[in-house]
C-alpha cells in the first residue's frame, strides 16, 4: 500500500516542521575537550521536537497489559524535559500493547504451569543452549513450534528483535544478494546490514518490482566481479506492523521459485494472530509452509511471552544451531518464558482439553474487522487489510500527535501513537492494536472516545478539511525555519566561546538453488564438529544449580543426530554462568518472582515506548545505576543485543571504534553494523591501544583524512573465553590523554567481582565516572535475563529515543525484571540479611581455591585470580570430546569450547564456578578433573611451569 497524503494536508505538515527545525536551530546557536557523543539530525530532532511530547511514549504501567490496564500518572517542570512519576494511577482501556490473544494477562491453563517451571528451573538457566542452558523445555518448545508452523524443525531465541538481526547474517554473506521489503522492520534493516550481502530493496508489497529488481541483480551479478550471486535471498513481513498490511505471499513466492531465491518470512505480528488455526499469514492466505524456506516469529505478541524462533528445513535449523552467534553465546530463553510459550501454544492447538483456542482466534478476528469498519465509517484514514489486529490512524501534523495521545488518555484510553524515527518525517500515525480480550462494549468505548478526540484535534481527513492543511504548513514552516537558525547562532556562539579559551563540549539445494549452508563453518560444523556435539547443548531438567540433572542421550548415525532418553544423570555443574547461585531457588528472590508474575503476567507484549514501561522495568533502571555508580541505565531484553544494537545506537559512520582483539562477538557484531571505521588492538596491551590511538588521531578518516566525530574504545571486564581481568586503570589513562569514550562490557564481573560485587572498578579502585559507557548483563550473577546500559542521563537518554532495540524490541518479561530487583537488594543487603556479602565472599574464595588447585596439578589455566571464569587449554580436538564424555560419565559437567567461539588450534574447556559450590563440591570436581586429566593427557605444565603468572599465558597463546 502507497500512502497517498492528500496535498494540502502534505503542504502544512510540510510546514510544521519547517517551523520546528527553523526555532530549534535558531535556539540552538544562541546555546551556548570531546567531540559530542550526542549530535547529529536525530539528536536535533529529539531535542527540539521530541521532547515537547516525550510524556506520550513509555508511560509507565502498573499491572497486567490486559483489556484495560492501570497507567501511572506523570508531571514535568521543565516543559517537558524530565518526568516525574506520581503515586496517582488511572484504569485505561488498552489500545497500544501486542497481547493479540490475551495470553499476557492471568491465564486459568499457562499461569498455573508458568509458576511450576519457575519453581523447577529459575528464572534464568545463567547459560546458552550450547553450555548448560538447554532445558527440556527448550527441546519441547522448539519441537512443539515446529509443529505449529508445520516446517521439519526450529531454533529459539531469547529475544525477538535479535532473532532476525542474528539470523540474517548467518544466513548470507559477502557475494550474496539480500532482496527486502522497503517496509520491512528495523531488526531485519539491522541483520542485513550486518551480513555483509549485497541489500537491494524493492517497493513494499509490490511482487511486479521485486521480479524486476531480481531480474537485473541476476543478469548483472556481483558488484564489480559480476560473478553469479552465490544466493539470493527474498525478506518480507506477513502483517507490517506499521501499516497494519498483509504480504501479498502467494504473488512473492511464484516469483522466488521462478528466480530460485530464498523466501524468509517474518511472521511476529501474524503467527498466533490470524489464520483460522492461528498459524499466520500463510494459512489466512492458502500457502503451503513447505513453500517459504525461513519462517520466523516471536512469542512476544500472540503468546504472552517473550523471545523468538526461526522455523526451516532441518538443515538450515542444525546449521543456525552450529554458526549463530546470538544461539552460541547468548544465555537461552528464561524456562519460565518458555512454559509460557508452550502453554499458550498448547490451549491455541486445543491440547488443554478446552475450546478457548479457537474462540480467542475467532474473537480476535471479529473485533479487528468490526474495529476497523468502524473508524474508516467515521472518517479516519486507516492503513492495513481486514483479519490485521493492527490498524494505523494517519495524523501526519506534528502538533496533533501529543494532542491526540494526552486527549485520549485523559478520557481513559490509552493508544500509541508513532512518529520518526519509527515511520517517514512526515506520516506520523497513532497505531491500533486489538485484542481478542477485548469485550465489545470495551472496543464501543474506545471508538466513542478516538471519534470525540478525533473531531476535536482535526484528523478526520475524508474528506480533507482545507483550513487543517493550512495550519498545518504554517506550523512546519516555522519549526524548521526557526530551528535552523537557532542552530546557525548556536555554532557561532560555540565558535567565539572556544576561541576565548574555553573548552569544547564534551553442494545443491534439493530445490536447485544455491545451497544456502555453505562456507567454511559449514564444512567445519559438517565434517567435525557432529562428530562432538553430544558435548554441547545437553538438556537440563531443572535448576543450573550447583548441582543439576543432565538429561541422557544417544545416536544411532554418528553422531549426527541425537535422541533423547528419560534417563537423566546427577551431575556437578561446573558450566552455568550462575555466579552467585541466584538461579536456584531463593528465599527472597523467588516469592516475589513468582508475586510479580501473578501480577503483571510473564510478557508485556509491548515495547518500552508502546505499553510495556512497568514501573518495575523503572525501579530496575534507578536500582542499576545506584548499583553501578552512574547516573542512569537503560534496559534491554537480551544480554547479546545490549552491546549489538546499542554500539550502533552510539557511534556511526565518522566515528572510529578501537576494539580488544579478544572482545565478544556481540560487540564485533554491534561494531560492524555501526558503520563506524573500526580498528583492533592487542589483547589487554595499553602501549599498542595508544599507539593505535596516536596513529589514527594523526591520519583521521580514510580518504578525507578529515578529524573523527568520535571515537569509542570498547573492553571487558571480565573476558569470557580468557577469565582475564582487563587493565582497566591503563586503558582508562590513554583514553583519557586522547580523549576517546570507554565503553567496558561487564557481562560476567558485575555482581561476580569486587568487595561488594560492583565489577572490575570496585576491584581495580577506578572511578565509574572515568568508564563512560558501562554494560552489564542480567544473565549471570543476578539469575535472570537481558542487560543494561549505564551512563550520564543525557546519552540513556539518546539511547532512549534512538536504539532500536529499545524502541521496537518487547520489554523484559516482569518477572525476570523483579528477579533481578530482589537479587540486587540481596547483594546490597536491602533484604535484611548478610547473605550478599556471604555470597560474594564465597564465589571469590571458591574461584581462587580452584585455580589454584587446577594450577598444583599441571593444567594450563588461562586468567586471573578472582574470576570465577577459568578456562584452561586443551588444544587437541580430539581431546575435547574425550575430556567433556569423561566427565560426564563420572557426574561432572564441564564446557568445552572450540572453534567458532576461540580460534580453530586454541580449545580448551572453561569452567564457572558459583557461589553456590560447597568446599566439598569443588574437591569433587577437582578429582575427576584431575583424574581424567591424567587419563586423556592435558596436564601440559610441569612443576616448575606452574610459577608462570596468569598475565603471561594469554600472551603465549595469541
Amino acid at each position: 500500500m502507497v500512502i497517498k497524503v492528500p496535498y494540502v494536508t502534505a503542504v502544512t505538515t510540510l510546514f510544521s516542521f519547517g517551523l520546528i527545525f527553523g526555532f530549534g536551530h535558531l535556539r540552538d546557536y544562541f546555546r551556548a575537550g570531546y567531540a559530542p557523543i550526542c549530535e547529529g539530525p536525530e539528536d536535533f530532532y529529539f531535542r527540539r521536537f521530541y521532547r515537547r511530547m516525550q510524556d506520550c511514549f513509555g508511560r509507565p504501567i502498573a499491572g497486567k497489559p490486559d483489556a484495560w490496564f492501570d497507567v501511572v500518572e506523570r508531571y514535568s517542570n521543565d516543559s517537558n524535559k524530565t518526568l516525574h512519576r506520581t503515586k496517582n494511577i488511572s484504569k485505561c482501556l488498552n489500545l497500544g500493547s501486542y497481547n493479540y490473544l490475551g495470553f499476557a494477562a492471568a491465564d486459568e491453563y499457562c499461569t498455573p504451569q508458568v509458576i511450576e517451571s519457575l519453581k523447577k528451573y529459575s528464572a534464568s538457566t545463567c547459560s546458552v543452549r550450547v553450555d548448560g542452558g538447554n532445558t527440556k523445555l527448550h527441546v519441547e518448545l522448539e519441537e512443539l513450534v515446529a509443529r505449529f508452523v508445520g516446517k521439519p524443525a526450529a531454533i529459539l531465541f531469547g529475544m525477538g528483535y535479535v532473532t532476525n538481526s542474528a539470523i540474517i547474517p548467518a544466513l548470507v554473506e559477502k557475494g550474496s544478494l539480500i532482496i527486502s521489503d522497503s517496509l520491512n522492520h528495523n531488526s531485519i534493516v539491522n541483520g542485513s546490514r550486518g551480513s555483509g550481502a549485497t541489500v537491494r530493496v524493492f517497493q513494499h508489497n509490490n511482487p511486479a518490482h521485486l521480479e524486476e529488481v531480481l531480474r537485473e541483480q541476476i543478469a548483472g551479478g556481483q558488484p564489480r566481479t559480476h560473478r553469479p550471486w552465490k544466493k539470493i535471498i527474498v525478506i518480507v513481513e506477513g502483517i507490517y506492523s506499521m501499516e497494519g498490511e498483509l504480504c501479498k505471499l502467494p504473488e512473492i513466492i511464484a516469483v522466488c521459485k521462478k528466480y530460485k531465491a530464498y523466501t524468509y518470512l517474518d511472521e511476529a505480528h501474524s503467527i498466533g494472530a490470524v489464520g483460522k488455526s492461528g498459524r499466520g499469514v500463510c494459512e489466512l492466505l492458502g500457502v503451503d509452509p513447505a513453500d517459504v524456506d525461513i519462517m520466523m516469529g516471536t512469542f512476544t505478541k500472540s503468546f504472552g511471552s517473550c523471545g523468538g524462533y526461526i522455523a526451516a528445513s532441518k538443515e538450515i535449523i542444525d546449521h543456525l544451531k552450529h554458526i549463530c552467534p546470538a544461539h552460541i553465546y547468548a544465555t537461552s530463553m528464561s524456562p519460565p518464558a518458555v512454559q509460557q510459550a508452550i502453554s499458550a501454544i498448547k490451549v491455541i492447538l486445543g491440547e488443554d482439553g478446552s475450546n478457548r483456542g479457537a474462540k480467542k482466534l475467532s474473537q480476535i478476528r471479529e473485533n479487528s474487522n468490526f474495529f476497523r469498519s468502524e473508524l474508516q465509517k467515521m472518517g479516519f484514514e486507516v492503513l492495513g487489510d481486514n483479519d490485521s489486529p493492527v490498524m494505523p490512524i494517519m495524523i501526519y501534523n506534528p502538533a496533533k500527535i501529543p494532542a491526540f495521545s494526552r486527549e485520549c488518555l485523559r478520557q481513559n484510553v490509552a493508544v500509541v501513537t508513532v512518529a520518526f524515527p519509527a515511520v517517514p518525517l512526515l506520516l506520523a500515525r497513532a497505531r491500533i492494536c486489538i485484542s481478542a480480550s477485548h469485550s465489545r462494549e470495551d472496543l464501543i468505548k474506545g471508538l466513542e472516545v478516538i471519534s470525540k478526540v478525533g473531531d476535536l484535534v482535526g484528523i478526520k481527513y475524508f474528506p480533507v478539511p482545507y483550513v487543517t492543511a493550512v495550519t498545518t504548513l504554517f506550523s512546519f514552516g516555522l519549526i524548521f525555519g526557526f530551528g535552523h537558525l537557532r542552530d546557525y547562532f548556536r555554532a557561532v556562539l560555540r565558535f567565539f566561546f572556544f576561541a576565548a579559551g574555553g573548552d569544547s563540549p564534551a553442494g545443491t539445494n534439493p530445490k536447485g538453488y544455491a545451497p544456502i549452508c555453505v562456507g567454511a563453518e559449514d564444512f567445519y560444523i559438517r565434517r567435525f564438529f557432529r562428530r562432538i556435539q553430544d558435548c554441547f547443548g545437553r538438556p537440563i531438567a531443572g535448576k543450573p544449580d550447583a548441582w543439576f540433572d543432565v538429561v541422557e542421550r544417544y545416536s544411532n548415525d554418528s553422531n549426527k543426530t541425537l535422541h533423547r532418553t528419560e534417563r537423566t544423570s546427577k551431575c556437578l555443574n561446573l558450566a552455568s554462568f550462575n555466579y552467585l547461585g541466584f538461579a536456584a531457588a531463593d528465599e527472597y528472590c523467588t516469592p516475589r518472582v513468582i508475586q510479580s508474575l501473578k501480577k503483571y503476567s510473564a510478557s508485556t507484549c509491548s515495547s518500552r515506548v508502546d505499553g510495556g514501561n512497568t514501573l518495575l522495568h523503572l525501579e530496575l533502571e534507578e536500582l542499576v545505576a545506584k548499583f553501578v555508580r552512574k547516573p542512569a541505565a537503560i534496559l534491554l531484553a537480551m544480554g547479546y543485543a545490549t552491546n549489538s544494537a546499542i554500539i550502533p545506537a552510539l557511534i556511526g559512520k565518522g566515528g572510529l571504534i578501537i576494539s580488544d582483539a579478544l572482545n565478544h562477538n556481540s560487540i564485533a557484531s554491534g561494531a560492524r553494523a555501526s558503520g563506524a571505521t573500526i580498528r583492533v588492538f592487542q589483547h589487554n596491551n595499553p602501549a599498542h591501544l595508544e599507539k593505535l590511538l596516536r596513529e589514527q588521531i594523526a591520519s583521521g578518516q580514510p580518504r578525507t583524512h578529515r578529524a573523527w566525530k568520535k571515537i569509542l574504545v570498547i573492553v571487558e571486564g571480565i573476558y569470557s573465553m580468557e577469565g582475564e581481568l582487563c587493565k582497566l586503570p591503563e586503558i582508562i589513562s590513554v583514553c583519557k590523554k586522547y580523549k576517546a569514550y570507554t565503553y567496558m562490557d561487564e557481562a560476567h564481573s558485575i555482581g561476580a567481582v569486587g568487595k561488594t560485587g560492583r565489577g572490575v572498578c570496585e576491584l581495580l579502585g577506578v572511578d565509574t565516572a572515568d568508564v563512560d559507557i558501562m554494560m552489564g548483563t542480567l544473565s549471570k550473577s543476578f539469575g535472570s535475563s537481558g542487560g543494561y546500559i549505564a551512563a550520564s542521563k543525557e546519552i540513556i537518554q539518546h539511547l532512549k529515543l534512538t536504539c532500536p532495540s529499545h524502541i521496537y524490541g518487547t520489554s523484559m518479561s516482569p518477572p525476570a525484571v523483579q528477579q533481578v530487583i530482589s537479587a540486587m537488594k540481596v547483594i546490597l543487603g536491602e533484604d535484611g540479611t548478610d547473605r550478599g556479602a556471604k555470597k560474594i565472599a564465597q564465589i571469590r574464595d571458591n574461584s581462587n581455591f580452584f585455580r589454584s588447585e587446577l594450577q598444583k596439578m599441571g593444567f594450563e589455566v588461562l586468567g586471573d585470580n578472582d574470576s570465577p571464569v577459568m578456562p584452561f587449554m586443551v588444544y587437541n580436538p580430539a581431546k575435547m570430546p574425550a575430556f567433556s564424555r569423561e566427565c560426564l560419565r563420572q557426574n561432572v559437567a564441564v564446557v568445552p569450547v572450540g572453534f567458532p567461539a576461540t580460534p580453530l588450534l586454541l580449545g580448551r574447556i572453561r569452567i564457572c564456578i558459583s557461589a553456590s559450590h560447597s568446599r566439598e563440591d569443588l574437591i569433587k570436581g577437582l578429582e575427576v578433573i584431575s583424574n581424567v586429566g591424567d587419563l586423556v593427557g592435558i596436564k601440559y605444565l610441569s612443576a616448575e611451569q606452574e610459577e608462570t603468572t596468569s598475565v603471561e599465558k594469554p600472551k603465549k597463546l595469541q
